[in-house]
């Protein structure tokens, strides 16, 4: 896959690694991706919590 320049530093300042190097090995893509969906899953609560608020 060929990235672009904003993915990379994207990779990079949020995650410590070039896209290549996330690429290449399975623990930093676990690590990514289990962070990646703490995220989200924290969003979606504060987004629930912001909902039961205006109602």
């Amino acid at each position: 896959m060929q990235t672009t320049e904003l993915i990379e530093r994207s990779m990079h300042l949020n995650h410590g690694y070039s896209f290549q190097e996330y690429e290449q090995c399975i623990e930093r893509k676990l690590t990514v991706e289990r962070r990646r969906s703490r995220s989200y899953q924290e969003g979606l609560a504060q987004v629930h919590a912001i909902n039961q608020r205006i109602r």
